[in-house]
């Protein structure tokens, strides 16, 4: 895929997260015990909206084409894996993991610790899998948003 940053010149973004944390948030939101994923999956679509409208607000030429990324916590703990961490699931997991995608499937972070015991490489593959999933389903919100007109800010 191509990205036409050049056409963005001298730009600067700020993306306020702290939304991102509240308990009844919706699912790109509601991961408390990793902030971090849910804000910059938050922010993927700030960004998107941000060059959709920059050209109509005379800010930007035109819009660039730039990727989707999504992040998720994912781990192991409560009796098996789980994606989409909650604090209470974070605060208790045994291994502890966010990954961040392309919307082309390939991995941008992968950063995972053994919080109580170390894991094997089987589980790994199987955290990646299981994260893989949850980011494909959080691209799909991203882009039924961003692309089905649903952005109302600045417009």
């Amino acid at each position: 895929m191509a990205r036409n940053t050049a056409s963005l010149g001298q730009q600067s973004t700020f993306t306020p997260s702290d939304f991102c944390t509240a308990p009844s948030a919706p699912r790109v939101g509601r991961a408390a015990g990793a902030p971090r994923t849910a804000a910059s999956t938050g922010a993927a679509v700030a960004v998107a909206d941000a060059v959709q409208t920059g050209p109509v607000a005379g800010k930007i030429e035109s819009s660039p084409r730039l990727g989707g990324m999504a992040s998720v916590s994912a781990g192991v703990g409560d009796g098996g894996a789980l994606d989409d961490l909650d604090y209470g699931e974070d605060s208790r997991a045994e291994v502890d993991m966010n990954v961040v995608m392309s919307e082309d499937g390939r991995f941008i972070e992968v950063q995972g610790t053994g919080e109580r015991t170390p894991f094997s490489r089987e589980r790994l593959d199987s955290l990646l899998d299981l994260a893989s999933g949850g980011i494909t389903e959080l691209l799909g919100v991203q882009a039924a948003v961003v692309d089905g007109g649903l952005l109302t800010y600045g417009r």
